[in-house]
């Protein structure tokens, strides 16, 4: 599978208008924080073990997991229809959402993916979520670009990834008198 580019090329940054970077955890799927780890995704796996649980007493469970069962049961009675399934990682209606939102950028748009999921190891997922952001365009759809994959430990790292992307960007767009616009998702 090819990959993404981490930048646009000359010609294609000078004819962009809108640039929407997208993260994927949190947007087109939901989790619950786990102190400090990767959050805890609302798949049928992980709702399964909750429903599991529920029927056992705090004493019967060891602590962490029973932080972790309480966290992923309270957004599983909010955000139950969000469960996805353990094949793409992503909810088919966050999905369809962004398509929508995609379709009304318009052709002058670059999607930019700012999430873990630009990591090499994830190419797999981001191939199936490609795939099902096509179908509901109802024509072939992939990133034009990603941001650069560097170490993020905190949120700030993520945001100073899109902005050395925004630079660069601005950079190739020099003389192009058409504002920029960007949404982050």
């Amino acid at each position: 599978m090819a990959t993404a580019p981490s930048s646009l090329t000359w010609s294609q940054a000078r004819h962009v208008e809108t640039v929407i970077f997208v993260d994927v955890d949190g947007v087109l799927n939901i989790g619950a924080a786990d102190s400090g780890e990767a959050p805890l995704l609302l798949n049928e796996a992980n709702a399964e073990v909750v429903r599991e649980a529920q029927g056992l007493q705090p004493w019967q469970m060891i602590e962490a997991s029973r932080i972790m069962i309480e966290s992923l049961a309270s957004v599983l009675e909010r955000k139950g229809e969000f469960v996805v399934n353990a094949s793409s990682q992503c909810h088919d209606e966050l999905v369809r959402r962004l398509a929508t939102i995609l379709e009304a950028a318009g052709e002058d748009s670059a999607v930019v993916l700012a999430s873990t999921w630009r990591r090499a190891c994830n190419a797999d997922k981001v191939l199936r979520l490609q795939e099902d952001i096509s179908r509901h365009l109802g024509r072939p759809f992939a990133f034009a670009a990603r941001t650069a994959d560097r170490p993020e430990t905190k949120a700030a790292d993520r945001l100073e990834a899109i902005a050395d992307f925004l630079v660069q960007l601005s950079s190739q767009r020099d003389g192009v008198t058409q504002p920029l616009r960007a949404l982050l998702l």
